[in-house]
């Protein structure tokens, strides 16, 4: 794939951004301290990494602005981000790779299947702030078929009776039968 240029949406005559991820100042003219233009080549935008994935950050009227790079690449090649939709990397699981063919405009929720796919959605016992575990899932919904209250169920597991209920109505742990 040859790489390919445009013009960063917002930024125009100030910034590229390229098929492959890639993000560049165009060349400019600055004033120095003594008044006299000096002209400043095209320069490739070293991207940070934010939660996972990569930020430029882009200057316009003395103001900075954080952009994310599969944004910036989305809105070039594709066009403006639709209503309800967000960004989506697939099929590649790595959130750093923001080539054209790894991205795609899709819903929330289509997002989240890919995070499961992928096996990158931190559910259940993997998430670092998890107190259940699968097992004891399984338990707090046998003792509640036989009738126990949330309450004793709660002292039991030691937790509070709202993670009881948070798993008994299934809004968390759903991937437990």
């Amino acid at each position: 794939m040859s790489e390919e240029w445009r013009n960063v949406v917002g930024f125009e005559d100030l910034y590229e951004v390229s098929n492959l991820g890639g993000v560049r100042s165009l060349a400019k003219l600055v004033k120095s301290r003594g008044g006299a233009l000096r002209p400043i080549p095209k320069q490739a935008k070293k991207p940070s990494l934010t939660w996972g994935r990569p930020i430029v950050w882009l200057w316009k009227n003395n103001q900075s602005k954080p952009c994310s790079v599969a944004h910036l690449v989305l809105t070039a090649f594709v066009g403006p981000r639709p209503e309800g939709m967000e960004c989506c990397h697939y099929p590649d699981r790595d959130p750093t790779n923001c080539t054209l063919s790894n991205l795609r405009w899709d819903t929330h929720k289509e997002n989240c299947n890919d995070q499961i796919s992928h096996g990158t959605r931190l559910i259940g016992s993997a998430h670092g702030g998890a107190k259940l575990n699968d097992a004891k899932v399984r338990k707090i919904r046998r003792l509640r078929k036989r009738g126990l209250y949330l309450r004793e169920i709660a002292n039991r597991m030691k937790v509070s009776i709202s993670t009881i209920n948070y798993v008994l109505k299934k809004r968390g742990w759903k991937h437990v039968k």
